[in-house]
């Protein structure tokens, strides 16, 4: 059965093919799709993460096997929109891993020269999808590591960015709805750019949602601005992203503090024995004037009301209307 997808390809954050209509027909591979759909025998030797979209859905689901995964996947699941991206401008950064296997000498004065990054994760969560996306985003401007730094403060970097980011992904509205802008790198992350979100699961699941709490993203931020602190992060080549990294520090402490004053707002008035509202100043009387005609509508019911004693119970329901709508005519 032949399947009839729209695909898009991302290169180096640039998209080089947009939503293209394309067909193929199993069995294969989603590689063998990629081929189709940009016209070439061969499949470029980097690391090409794979989502698509359902039929009548906006959230994008990853392929943890990438481009190794089997066409039919894509019918039993009912995908309609399948997304290949990568990023090959890595010449200069991470070379070691695509060169010819060297000695161990090449390899020492390669790792205390050369600029590295931490390794990439898994793609079997959107978190770990996160995390890959800003490694792209380094690699991207050409920042790294020298003499295995990526390996332990590097890592340590990107994991508490991706940390502080996934925190904030779902409620990124109402960062914008202070006035609290994200820098330019987090807008660039492709997920943003394809007006998606990283946490899925909170956005579309129907748990209760925990709102973004003042004292857990002051934990983030914190631990993000101890990486800001370490030697590297002062090179000047890493000017302009520690400063965007710093923006993203000062918008969050920015919402903290907004968040705190809502919550001291909030315990003043639960504390107060005086009521938010008062009975003067937020009440509204409407003046009826008095009728001697009463509708007609009211007729049984006062002559009911008139059989009855003084605080006698009495059931209205054999005359209120079986059309639920008709009820409002008696008002």
């Amino acid at each position: 059965m032949k399947l009839y997808l729209l695909v898009s390809v991302y290169q180096n954050g640039k998209q080089i093919v947009k939503s293209s209509a394309t067909s193929i027909e199993p069995p294969g591979l989603l590689s063998d799709l990629l081929k189709i759909t940009l016209s070439i025998n061969d499949i470029p030797n980097v690391n090409i993460s794979v989502d698509f979209q359902r039929d009548k859905s906006n959230e994008w689901h990853i392929v943890s096997k990438g481009i190794n995964e089997d066409l039919e996947i894509l019918d039993f699941l009912k995908a309609i929109h399948i997304r290949f991206t990568w990023n090959d401008e890595n010449d200069d950064i991470n070379d070691s891993q695509t060169k010819n296997p060297k000695n161990a000498l090449d390899i020492l004065m390669s790792n205390a020269t050369g600029i590295h990054l931490p390794s990439a994760q898994g793609l079997n969560t959107r978190n770990n999808l996160l995390y890959n996306h800003i490694i792209e985003i380094l690699r991207t401007r050409k920042l790294g590591w020298f003499g295995g730094v990526h390996t332990t403060s590097g890592t340590k970097f990107v994991s508490r960015l991706s940390n502080l980011i996934w925190y904030i992904d779902p409620h990124r509205s109402k960062f914008t709805s202070r006035s609290c802008h994200l820098p330019k790198f987090v807008d660039d992350l492709p997920e943003y750019k394809a007006k998606s979100s990283y946490n899925q699961y909170y956005i579309n699941s129907h748990h209760k949602k925990t709102e973004i709490q003042a004292q857990t993203l002051q934990r983030h931020v914190e631990a993000m601005e101890n990486s800001l602190v370490q030697p590297w992060a002062s090179d000047k080549k890493w000017e302009q992203f520690i400063s965007e990294v710093i923006q993203l520090c000062e918008v969050s402490r920015k919402f903290i503090e907004y968040l705190d004053d809502v919550n001291k707002r909030m315990r003043i008035i639960h504390n107060s024995s005086v009521p938010i509202r008062n009975g003067i100043d937020h009440i509204k009387v409407l003046d009826i004037d008095k009728t001697l005609t009463t509708n007609e509508n009211y007729n049984e019911i006062i002559k009911l009301m008139h059989e009855k004693k003084e605080f006698e119970p009495t059931c209205i329901d054999d005359l209120i209307p079986c059309n639920v709508i008709q009820p409002a005519g008696y008002y």
